[in-house]
């Protein structure tokens, strides 16, 4: 299962919201200029669990709310951006780091069971920072934020 976020006006949300299917619309643009998108791949549940034993009061499944039956995917206000990106400003990588230990991620079931590999870490450290920057940079732009997850 992966996880990505792009970043959409206030208006494309509220029209997805209510219109499940426009999701498969914005997503089928691609990349648009002004519009920060993020693909976490599989590290989505490792940085999500970090920030959750950190205490961030951001969960990157949970917040949003959810567009259409399914569960796999959510809309996030501009204010809900701009809470991730206040939450994550101060909160660089090394600040989360006393929080990576492999063996209580996989006691957690933290999705994938990958966290004892040697390239573990670095894959979290790329995809955080890469996420982190996402929201820092939508934030800036006043944009909402599409999360799909599958």
């Amino acid at each position: 299962m992966i996880m990505s976020f792009a970043a959409i006006t206030t208006e494309e949300l509220a029209s997805v919201l209510t219109d499940a299917d426009a999701v498969t619309e914005l997503i089928a643009t691609g990349p648009r200029a002004g519009y920060a998108r993020v693909d976490l791949d599989k590290s989505w549940d490792g940085i999500r669990y970090l920030m959750r034993t950190a205490g961030l009061g951001v969960d990157l499944l949970e917040d949003g709310r959810t567009i259409g039956d399914e569960g796999t995917m959510s809309g996030w206000s501009a204010a809900d951006v701009e809470r991730a990106a206040v939450a994550m400003r101060d909160v660089p990588f090394s600040d989360l780091l006393d929080r990576y230990d492999p063996q209580r991620m996989e006691d957690a079931d933290v999705y994938p069971n990958i966290w004892a590999t040697e390239w573990a870490l670095d894959y979290l450290l790329d995809n955080y920072r890469r996420l982190r920057h996402f929201f820092i940079d939508t934030a800036a732009e006043g944009q909402a934020a599409l999360m799909v997850w599958g």
